[in-house]
């Protein structure tokens, strides 16, 4: 006999199972293949509701929009826009990796809270300046970090004759019909 415990760990285990099973589910997704100069391929995959930062033929700044479906050509997003492969000149690819997001937090925060620690401190002990430069020069280079972290984060990819546009349908469901 099973006793109270066992069943619930196969009923966890079953949800689990389930769960994971929405996940691997078909869908498509926008893959820009590199060619290196060696002939090396580069490949990133975007999904569906991932936002994607990108800048058209002709304009000067970069449009950020979540991306909702994909059809032949065509990328339709959040706000109802719809453009075509062939228009895009230039993205924005965001890695996503939380080591990146983690340190990038952490050098800000720190620079931010070592000013005011310092500034805090002179406060209570009173010395002269209040806000003293190498604290600040310290709590500059922490902030810069950090940005420098997030901005290295960011692949950017130009559109040109070694960079190619395509929507991938990944379906696994259908590998044995012809």
């Amino acid at each position: 006999m099973l006793t109270g415990s066992c069943k619930m760990h196969r009923i966890f285990a079953i949800l689990i199972l389930v769960m994971c099973s929405q996940l691997f589910s078909a869908q498509k997704s926008l893959e820009v293949t590199k060619v290196g100069w060696a002939g090396g391929l580069k490949i990133s995959r975007i999904k569906n509701y991932d936002v994607l930062e990108y800048k058209l033929r002709g304009e000067r700044k970069f449009r950020k929009d979540k991306l909702v479906n994909m059809q032949d050509s065509v990328l339709v997003f959040s706000d109802g826009n719809s453009i075509f492969l062939s228009d895009i000149r230039k993205l924005k690819i965001h890695s996503g990796n939380a080591l990146v997001s983690v340190f990038h937090h952490l050098f800000i925060i720190g620079g931010v809270a070592f000013i005011s620690l310092t500034t805090v401190n002179n406060l209570i002990v009173p010395t002269e300046p209040v806000i003293s430069e190498t604290a600040a020069l310290i709590s500059a280079g922490l902030v810069t970090t950090g940005l420098l972290i997030r901005e290295m984060g960011i692949k950017r990819i130009k559109v040109n004759a070694r960079v190619h546009l395509r929507i991938v349908n990944i379906n696994f469901q259908d590998l044995n019909t012809r």
